[in-house]
């Protein structure tokens, strides 16, 4: 082999070098592509998957409030159907109408399912009562009214708080919409007790202590009436010291009333004092009763001797 050909030999491996090395450069550069288009793609799956979690839950919501929006219009159209059947008989008092009349109209305000359905009936109950509008005044008023109501449509949880969150006006909704973008809440019963501890600021507004304390004021129709509207709201109280407390609370011609009757159970002392209210004898109680109470009222203690001829010669010293 000849000086030249050594050259040329050196030439072509030194070139052949070169390539393999801009090869591997731009291998190592397209590896560095390929792991960013695969991270890239990672992260985009990732983002894909939050988003579809988010429209599932977005769904069941929605199915939820559709749900309830359904019920309520259901509700709607029986009170419509039930007012035009009402203003129809009242128009027309004589009319008989025949049997298959009054099936077709049966059907028409129960639906498919028919008279016998379960929900159908819990509907017609329904009908009967509303969801009453809260401002945040009588929490607990508000609150038994509203159990009430969810009791007789067995609602769940969410159920109530949808139903909930629209009967609200004033300074509840304002306080409901800052309490949401802190934290949802949960149950009804969160809600409850969040909302107590809000609107309930006067210890007087407690009605296990308004039960307790209550006295008859004014007629036995308004103290009854009261006092049977906190003995349902405060539980845990048994029978016999709601007895007591009722009979400490009455005026004392109203508790002569019990003496002499002697009713057992709560139930019979309302019946006992509301019968008697009117009567001669409670009406002589209370005078005598007033008259005492003047007396002790208008009592002066006796003056001594020495007091009392001073006072009679004129010459009383103070």
């Amino acid at each position: 082999m000849t000086m030249e050909d050594m050259v040329d030999s050196d030439q072509i491996s030194s070139e052949l070098q070169d390539s393999v090395a801009e090869l591997n450069g731009e291998l190592t550069v397209l590896r560095g592509g390929w792991k960013r288009l695969t991270d890239s793609y990672s992260g985009v799956t990732s983002r894909v998957a939050a988003v579809e979690s988010r429209l599932e839950s977005l769904d069941k919501s929605m199915s939820s409030i559709s749900q309830t929006l359904a019920r309520m219009e259901t509700n709607q159209w029986k009170d419509k159907a039930q007012g035009k059947q009402k203003a129809s008989s009242s128009s027309n008092p004589n009319q008989v109408h025949s049997i298959d009349d009054d099936s077709d109209l049966i059907d028409n305000q129960l639906g498919y399912r028919g008279i016998h359905n379960i929900l159908e009936n819990r509907n017609g109950l329904l009908k009967k009562i509303e969801l009453p509008v809260f401002d945040g005044t009588r929490p607990y008023g508000w609150i038994t009214q509203a159990e009430r109501f969810f009791r007789l449509g067995n609602y769940n949880d969410a159920d109530k708080l949808d139903l909930m969150s629209v009967s609200l006006q004033g300074p509840i909704l304002n306080w409901y919409n800052r309490e949401i973008e802190k934290a949802e809440f949960q149950n009804w019963s969160q809600f409850k007790k969040r909302m107590i501890a809000r609107f309930s600021q006067k210890l007087d507004e407690n009605p296990r202590n308004r039960l307790f304390s209550m006295k008859q004021t004014g007629s036995i129709v308004d103290y009854v009436n009261e006092f049977e509207e906190l003995s349902t709201v405060v539980k845990g109280v048994d029978e016999e010291n709601l007895v007591h407390v009722f009979y400490l609370g009455l005026k004392p011609e109203m508790q002569e009333v019990i003496k002499i009757k002697e009713p057992h159970g709560l139930t019979e002392h309302f019946n006992a004092v509301m019968r008697m209210e009117d009567s001669a004898f409670c009406t002589s109680m209370a005078s005598t009763t007033q008259h005492t109470q003047y007396r002790r009222t208008s009592y002066i203690p006796l003056k001594s001797s020495s007091q009392y001829n001073s006072y009679r010669t004129g010459i009383l010293k103070i």
